[in-house]
C-alpha cells in the first residue's frame, strides 16, 4: 500500500509538471507574439487585396470615363458636321457652335473643315477675360466695386482728424 501512495504521489508531480509545462508553452509571450505575427500577416494581406481591387475599379471608371467622353465628342463633331452640310439655319448652326467641346479626339482624322471647326472651339472659361491689360480682372478683391464719392469724403476727414 505504501508503494501504491508513492508512485500515486510521483504520478500526480509528474501530471503537474507536465501541466505546468504545457500551459507556460501555450500560454507564453512568445506563443501569443507567434499569434499576433500571424494575425497581422492575414490583415496585412487582406489589407493589400483591398489595395488593389480599389485600384482596379478606379483604373476601370478612368477608362469608361475616357470611353464616355471619346464618344460625346465623335458624336457631337458628327452633329456639328450634319448640322454644317445639312442645315441652312444659322440659328441652330450658332446653337451647335456655342455648345462645342474643347477638341475633337482624334484631329489627324477629321477633315479639314471639321479641323478648322475644332480649333474655333475655345474651352470655357471660369472667369471673365480683360479687355486691356490695365484693367483689374475679375479675382482682385475689388472688382466690380464702384467707390462711393461721400465714403471718399467721410474717410479723408477721418484721416486730417487723426493726423491732428
Amino acid at each position: 500500500m505504501g508503494s501504491t501512495i508513492v508512485i500515486a504521489v510521483i504520478a500526480f508531480l509528474i501530471g503537474t509538471g507536465i501541466g505546468i509545462l504545457l500551459h507556460k508553452f501555450l500560454h507564453s509571450e512568445s506563443a501569443k507574439n507567434r499569434r499576433l505575427e500571424s494575425q497581422m500577416d492575414q490583415l496585412q494581406d487582406q489589407h493589400m487585396r483591398y489595395q488593389a481591387e480599389v485600384t482596379e475599379h478606379f483604373t476601370r471608371t478612368a477608362e469608361m470615363l475616357g470611353r464616355l467622353n471619346a464618344n460625346y465628342r465623335e458624336i457631337f463633331n458628327h452633329l456639328a458636321v450634319g448640322a454644317e452640310r445639312l442645315c441652312s439655319d444659322t440659328e441652330f448652326k450658332s446653337l451647335v457652335a456655342s455648345s462645342a467641346p474643347t477638341k475633337p479626339l482624334r484631329t489627324e482624322k477629321l477633315s479639314k473643315n471639321e479641323r478648322y471647326q475644332a480649333e474655333l472651339f475655345d474651352p470655357p472659361r471660369d472667369y471673365a477675360p480683360k479687355s486691356s491689360p490695365k484693367e483689374k480682372g475679375t479675382l482682385a478683391e475689388d472688382f466690380g466695386f464702384q467707390p462711393n464719392p461721400n465714403e471718399e469724403d467721410s474717410t479723408a476727414k477721418k484721416d486730417k482728424a487723426s493726423t491732428e
